[in-house]
């Protein structure tokens, strides 16, 4: 899924506090290019948005195991979730309702590392955190899903092999990943290992 980060609101006060200028552009003005914005995203996602290596065929696993709520928790508005889902061929793996959004699902609108989207999901799943396991590729993706005080797992095959990916591996575990993997296939080793950890608790 393409992430985003901030919300349009935030963004544009990141940007007036940085550069020190007053935002006066309205809500509904804000709101506007936010949706101009999500339809030249949202027609992107359309055209070449493809699933990470491996992804489905784990999401296959998981559900027929038949012991895991799957759920979606991401910075994106549900509308581009919602296509990229969808255009991943996903969209059978997760109800509606447990696709939650920081920038939609929320009273007010965050980003992350705050961790309140996930505080939200968990509660909204009926869950406690630590039944929980998160997969981010992003620091501050980590960052929220470990101060709700969840288990991260961390993903780099998004990135180019080689250097980049090893250093986006170090920084997703100096964040406080409990694991890093590459591809999709090694997901699963990783989530009997974390069940075997809880086990001998």
């Amino acid at each position: 899924i393409i992430k985003q980060n901030m919300t349009n609101t935030a963004q544009m006060n990141s940007l007036a506090a940085k550069y020190d200028f007053e935002n006066s552009l309205s809500a509904a003005e804000l709101q506007r290019y936010a949706n101009m914005e999500d339809d030249r995203v949202i027609a992107k996602l359309k055209q070449k948005l493809t699933s990470c290596d491996g992804v489905n065929d784990v999401l296959v696993k998981l559900v027929r195991a038949q012991e895991f709520h799957l759920a979606v928790v991401s910075g994106s508005a549900l509308r581009r979730i919602r296509i990229s889902l969808k255009k991943a061929g996903q969209s059978e793996f997760f109800d509606s309702e447990n696709v939650f959004s920081a920038s939609c699902s929320l009273a007010t609108p965050v980003s992350k590392p705050d961790p309140a989207i996930y505080v939200h999901a968990v509660r909204a799943l009926g869950r406690v955190p630590q039944e929980c396991v998160a997969v981010e590729d992003s620091r501050s993706g980590v960052l929220a899903a470990h101060k709700a005080g969840i288990l991260v797992v961390g993903y780099t095959g998004c990135y180019k092999a080689g250097n980049e990916r090893e250093e986006m591996g170090k920084l997703l575990l100096s964040a406080g990943c409990v694991a890093v993997i590459e591809h999709w296939r090694d997901f699963m080793g990783c989530l009997e290992a974390i069940q075997k950890s809880f086990e001998g608790l």
